[in-house]
């Protein structure tokens, strides 16, 4: 199995990337899903979240992800504590639940949006940066229409700069054009993690 972990801030694209590699034939999996489900479902971190951001982040069972972010996003401390009480549990999860069932697969991509933030490189094989211009990713972002200019930067700031990214990755694929550019770049990027790996993940 070679496994990638894909990542990029808000609006840089990650998800048209990963219809691309699934048209390609990768299994696709997304981690904030993964988390959500761990949030809705392990009562050691419903118990350590409602302690920390209130017993009100869950209504009948499920989890009110629009109150715990608004409470969780407000700052760079209360982010940080929030990472702080999920990352080991998805890390453990990744490791020792999902990578046993989809070992047999030739090739799985992972989005992880904190990647970097979260410490997650030595999950994957490779790691692949979607990376676009900040006035674009802000266009994006606010196309989609789920936040307001105040929220998405806010988002942002909170994120590891774009530069340092860059610098941490070696296969960065740059959104700023086309559809068609966009998937050239990816194939490209992707033969190219298989022929560095010494895989086939075709």
């Amino acid at each position: 199995m070679i496994f990638i972990g894909l990542t990029g801030g808000i609006g840089s694209g990650k998800s048209t990337v990963m219809s691309i590699l699934a048209q390609k034939g990768a299994v696709t999996a997304d981690a904030d899903s993964l988390a959500k489900d761990l949030m809705s479902n392990d009562n050691n971190l419903i118990r350590a979240i409602s302690r920390r951001f209130g017993p009100d982040c869950w209504k009948n069972g499920v989890l009110q992800t629009a109150v715990l972010a608004k409470r969780a996003f407000q700052d760079p401390e209360a982010q940080m504590e929030l990472n702080e009480i999920v990352h080991p549990a998805l890390n453990k999860y990744i490791r020792n639940v999902f990578i046993p069932v989809y070992k047999n697969q030739k090739l799985v991509v992972m989005e992880v949006p904190l990647l970097y933030e979260a410490g997650y490189e030595s999950l994957f094989d490779a790691v692949l940066l979607i990376t676009a211009d900040k006035e674009v990713r802000e266009g994006r972002a606010l196309w989609r229409g789920r936040q307001s200019t105040e929220s998405i930067r806010q988002r942002m700031a909170l994120q590891m700069p774009e530069k340092e990214k860059i610098e941490k990755s070696p296969y960065v694929v740059c959104n700023n054009g086309s559809y068609e550019e966009l998937e050239k770049q990816t194939i490209s990027c992707l033969r190219q993690i298989i022929r560095d790996l010494g895989r086939s993940g075709e």
